[in-house]
């Protein structure tokens, strides 16, 4: 197998994680609450939690915060 081919298929993203990551349309969250989802993701994945988990954690708090965000979307 070619060089090129086979560095293609080795670093190609997997699909399973492009979806596990949660996506809520940015328009739809206000500037305050996208500060603040964005400093605990980062905060969750300093101390070493999965980011997929840590998106879901700070979109929770946030709700739980009183921040107008869309409600969970459904799965594929």
């Amino acid at each position: 197998m070619a060089k090129a081919q086979l560095a293609g298929k080795l670093f190609k993203p997997s699909k399973k994680h492009h979806r596990s990551v949660r996506h809520v349309h940015p328009s739809k969250i206000s500037t305050s609450a996208k500060n603040f989802i964005s400093k605990k993701i980062r905060k969750l994945r300093h101390e070493g939690v999965r980011e997929n988990q840590a998106v879901a954690i700070s979109f929770s708090i946030a709700r739980k915060r009183g921040f107008k965000i869309p409600p969970k979307s459904k799965s594929h």
